[in-house]
């Protein structure tokens, strides 16, 4: 059994050298941080570069990293739940505050905010901020065509966010740009999937088809 060691820092250490001192210090977070950087050495020489998340990164600062993921075409599909299409939409409207995992939830509704984790949002942008924005994009889409599967549903977004002045934050806009795959399994689930099922309250025949999502995943 290997001793457990204790990382040392110093203003001359480059990353690669922390990164390999993580590996050797063994534990928890150490351990976990060398080995996602050795399967991310591993996957630069892959054809196929999966990323698969789910939404809560999108929710904090991580958003980024997966924006300048695809914006550099470093990977070349993306599986994530659906919130991830949520808080990329509400975060180019909308800003997040960072909190704490103890605040008091009834105060915070008192003050119109809800709490997701230790990150604060403001409570309206789930319904009335998401209806607003998402609706129209729907009402667009389906005089386009009645059936969509997620990829193309997600790279039209994508392509409205395109409009923005800051589209350049999202990673939905970036996707559709490269044209980079975007697959989520469950599309009803969360604030999306809300705005799905009240467009088809007056559109019965809008549908999602999940079948050529697996087929597409499975072909890649």
């Amino acid at each position: 059994m290997k001793v457990v060691k204790d990382i040392s820092l110093n203003s001359d250490k480059k990353v690669s050298e922390l990164i390999r001192e993580f590996a050797e210090a063994g534990g928890f977070t150490a351990k976990m941080v060398a080995q996602g950087a050795e399967i991310w050495q591993d996957i630069q020489n892959c054809d196929l570069r999966i990323l698969a998340t789910h939404s809560c990164l999108s929710a904090a600062g991580t958003r980024g990293l997966i924006r300048d993921l695809l914006k550099e075409k470093k990977i070349n599909m993306w599986i994530t739940s659906v919130g991830s299409v949520a808080h990329d939409i509400i975060r180019l409207h909308t800003d997040y505050l960072e909190g704490s995992f103890d605040m008091d939830d009834i105060e915070l509704h008192k003050k119109g905010m809800m709490r997701l984790g230790n990150i604060i949002i403001p409570k309206d942008v789930y319904g009335p901020l998401m209806e607003d924005k998402v609706q129209p994009m729907l009402e667009k889409f389906y005089k386009q065509k009645k059936e969509w599967n997620t990829r193309d549903l997600i790279w039209a977004i994508g392509e409205e966010l395109s409009k923005l002045k800051n589209c350049e934050e999202s990673t939905l806009y970036w996707a559709w740009k490269n044209k980079i795959p975007v697959y989520t399994p469950a599309p009803m689930d969360g604030a999306l999937g809300n705005q799905l099922w009240m467009f088809w309250q007056t559109h019965k025949d809008f549908k999602i088809d999940l079948f050529t999502d697996e087929q597409d995943i499975f072909e890649e």
